[in-house]
């Protein structure tokens, strides 16, 4: 497939995975959400968190929390993500895990995060406010 098509329907799938996300059409999102993760090079926190949060939505939180595990890893070692951006995440990750198992450590929660200093895209995809 050419690249530049690939990365256009990545764009497409991530677009309507947004978008049905926000209508809490969750299987569907899901579905999308998987295409555009197949034909993306590399995994990232941002897509796996996303994932975890749909496997959750649609009960499936055996395989979220397997989804799960690179993302603690992946957000520390980013070199994209600015400091507030990466507690942000760790915070959002800590809070599927609860929504997993309610057993989970949450001494990791780390409330000296500025929000002004998170983006907008991370906040829109990953609101706290979704998990309660």
């Amino acid at each position: 497939m050419n690249k530049y098509i690939k990365i256009i329907l990545t764009a497409i799938a991530w677009g309507v995975a947004i978008y049905l996300i926000e209508r809490k059409k969750y299987k569907k999102a899901l579905f999308f959400l998987i295409k555009s993760e197949k034909t993306r090079k590399k995994k990232d926190a941002e897509i796996l968190l996303l994932k975890a949060f749909l496997l959750i939505s649609t009960g499936d939180k055996i395989y979220a929390e397997e989804v799960l595990k690179p993302t603690e890893e992946m957000i520390l070692n980013s070199k994209i993500l600015n400091k507030h951006e990466k507690i942000y995440l760790n915070n959002y990750r800590l809070i599927l895990l609860f929504e997993i198992d309610s057993e989970v450590d949450m001494s990791g929660l780390d409330f000296s995060l500025d929000h002004d200093m998170v983006s907008e895209h991370l906040k829109n995809n990953h609101p706290y406010e979704k998990l309660e």
